[in-house]
């Protein structure tokens, strides 16, 4: 882990004014993150985290800090296979929920979604493709979720894609706690896909995720 303090005294509401800086291609550890079950597929190869998923179980990870007044970054690819999604998920209560979806169905984009307390329609996807367009699971992409109390935006490599406000009535206010993971889509398959296990191994890579507060 390299760690990168900014030398200001102010605090935000994590009680912290440190970026935190995780670069799986000089520290591979995962003190910050705790892995929730199936942890035989959480792996680094070739100094990338992998976070696989099998017919039998798929893993999740989640994150010291909270997303409150903060964003994160994660430089990765998704999963390549079809009926297989590729998840950063900001939860909090009340079903409250921040997405960034990216689906073996369709590789060349991801979705940018949110819930208000487990509320979910069409007008809060938003499909959104690399500029050039690329198949998001043969190409590194830096993806970002940004929270503060007025406002939430989504990024691609560093262009904001998308932006709610605290006015829109399903503005998921509780979402703080960030998880990730890809997952079987068995349940969803009209949305994921289907997938026939034939490819192995299945996982999502990570180079690095980065944490900064707002202060």
């Amino acid at each position: 882990m390299q760690l990168i303090i900014t030398p200001e005294s102010c605090q935000n509401k994590n009680n912290t004014c440190k970026d935190y800086f995780y670069d799986f291609s000089k520290n591979q550890s995962l003190s910050d993150f705790t892995i929730e079950h199936c942890k035989k597929n959480v792996a680094f190869v070739d100094s990338e985290l992998h976070i696989l998923v099998t017919k039998e179980c798929s893993t999740l990870l989640t994150y010291k800090y909270p997303l409150d007044n903060a964003k994160i970054e994660f430089d990765m690819k998704a999963a390549n296979v079809n009926g297989i999604a590729t998840s950063i998920s900001v939860y909090g209560e009340n079903n409250d929920e921040i997405d960034i979806e990216i689906v073996g169905k369709n590789l060349t984009e991801f979705q940018a979604m949110y819930y208000r307390e487990g509320k979910h329609n069409s007008q809060k996807v938003l499909n959104i493709s690399s500029d050039p367009v690329s198949n998001l699971a043969e190409t590194f992409h830096k993806y970002t979720i940004e929270k503060d109390s007025k406002t939430i935006k989504w990024y691609l490599d560093g262009k904001v894609v998308r932006t709610i406000n605290s006015t829109d009535p399903n503005f998921p206010s509780t979402s703080n706690i960030v998880k990730f993971n890809c997952w079987n889509g068995v349940q969803v398959q009209d949305w994921a896909g289907v997938n026939d296990w034939k490819t192995s191994p299945i996982f999502m890579a990570i180079k690095s995720i980065k944490y900064t507060p707002k202060c």
